[in-house]
């Protein structure tokens, strides 16, 4: 399979206002709720300014969302944090659909590692040359224009809600994925290393928080 459709979601630099390509309007208004609620609870607990060092300085998170009732297709991607041209704080999601049926964790940990770094350095462009989503559409089309998914590995599987290490796990991880949202990160987090979270529905205000400095406020 080449050409992979990259979807591209959420705020840019060089952007007043959201963009949105390849990704469906259910995803985007379920990203939108989820960001905007986590975001506005996890400033109550913060302030402005501690929540705003935080969220500029926070690593990129790798996520996998199955399939829900209100979800059409399962999605893997990044997560990094971005601002759009006139100061409003909103992540950058840069995501693809993904078959569940014919993946497993060896696939989303492993093979997909070179795509996830791709999206990475993408989005790292985006940022720091204020790229237009149409000149970052073009960068992820080049990108990824000859990658292949493959067919020989499957998916993860339900992990407990905790933060564990990726390598440490990954080899446990054999069997089909459950209803389960997991993130994890390639960077090291206040003591945390490569975190992996697991989280029954999307992450809460306190596991953003988590997400954001590596603790929980009290």
């Amino acid at each position: 399979m080449a050409g992979l459709a990259i979807g591209i979601y959420g705020k840019l630099p060089s952007h007043a206002d959201f963009v949105s390509v390849n990704v469906d309007s259910e995803l985007t208004a379920e990203l939108y709720d989820w960001m905007q609620t986590v975001i506005f609870k996890s400033k109550e607990v913060m302030s402005d300014s501690d929540w705003l060092t935080a969220y500029l300085v926070s690593p990129i998170w790798r996520f996998y969302l199955p399939v829900t009732e209100h979800r059409k297709g399962a999605v893997t991607g990044i997560m990094l944090p971005s601002v759009d041209s006139v100061g409003r704080y909103f992540p950058i999601f840069l995501l693809f659909k993904l078959d569940t049926e014919k993946r497993r964790t060896e696939w989303l940990f492993r093979e997909a590692t070179t795509l996830l770094e791709v999206l990475e350095n993408a989005g790292i462009q985006a940022l720091q040359k204020r790229l237009t989503v149409y000149d970052l559409q073009v960068l992820l089309d080049e990108f990824t224009a000859d990658f292949e998914v493959g067919e020989q590995l499957m998916l993860p599987i339900e992990t407990p809600k905790s933060v564990i290490n990726v390598e440490e796990q990954l080899d446990k991880m054999i069997v089909q994925l459950g209803d389960v949202t997991l993130w994890w990160s390639m960077m090291d987090i206040n003591g945390h290393v490569k975190p992996l979270c697991s989280f029954s529905q999307m992450p809460d205000a306190n596991d953003y928080q988590f997400m954001l400095v590596g603790s929980v406020s009290e």
